[in-house]
C-alpha cells in the first residue's frame, strides 16, 4: 500500500469515528459607507459535517493600551483576555471550490458556537489534507449564517385534525 492511499484511508476512518460539525467562513467582499461609517461584509459559508478537531491550548494574554505605549509613560494600562488555539484537519474533498485564506481576518471557523480566526493553513500529501490553526478570543463578536428549517420548529402530526 503506498503512502498516499494509506493517509487517505486513515483520514477517512478518523473522520468517521471522531469527526465533528464545523462551519468555515470567508469574507468575500467588504465595503465601507463614507457617510455613516457602516461596514458591509459579504460572507461565503461552507458547512463541513466531519472535521477532526484537536484539543486547544489556552492562555491569558495582556494587551497594552495603544495611547499609553505612544506616550512613553512608565505606567501602562491595558487588559487581560483569554485566548486559545485549536487545530482543525479538513479533507480536501470537503473544501472543493472553497479556499481558506490565512492572511488577515478573511477566514474563520465556527466550532461549538465559538469563532476561531485562521492563523495559518498547511496542505499535506498532495493536497489530501488541510490542517488549519485557529485562534479564539473569548467574547470576540462574529457574524454567523444560520441554516433554519421548518422541521426545526414544527413537529408533524400523524393525523390531520378537522
Amino acid at each position: 500500500m503506498n503512502s498516499l492511499s494509506f493517509i487517505k484511508k486513515s483520514l477517512y476512518r478518523l473522520k468517521q469515528r471522531y469527526g465533528l460539525l464545523v462551519d468555515v467562513y470567508n469574507i468575500t467582499t467588504s465595503a465601507v459607507d463614507r457617510d455613516t461609517g457602516l461596514r458591509t461584509r459579504t460572507l461565503a459559508k461552507r458547512r463541513v459535517q466531519r472535521v477532526l478537531v484537536l484539543d486547544s491550548k489556552q492562555w491569558t494574554q495582556f494587551e497594552y493600551d495603544l495611547s499609553w505605549i505612544m506616550a512613553g509613560r512608565s505606567f501602562s494600562m491595558g487588559g487581560h483576555f483569554d485566548s486559545s488555539e485549536r487545530l482543525f484537519i479538513f479533507d480536501q474533498k470537503d473544501l472543493l471550490n472553497f479556499e481558506i485564506v490565512d492572511t488577515g481576518d478573511l477566514s474563520y471557523v465556527v466550532y461549538n458556537g465559538q469563532k476561531y480566526t485562521v492563523l495559518e493553513t498547511n496542505r499535506y500529501d498532495d493536497r489530501k489534507a488541510i490542517i488549519v490553526k485557529g485562534k479564539h478570543t473569548e467574547g470576540e463578536p462574529f457574524n454567523q449564517i444560520l441554516d433554519l428549517n421548518v422541521f426545526d420548529f414544527v413537529t408533524p402530526a400523524d393525523e390531520v385534525e378537522p
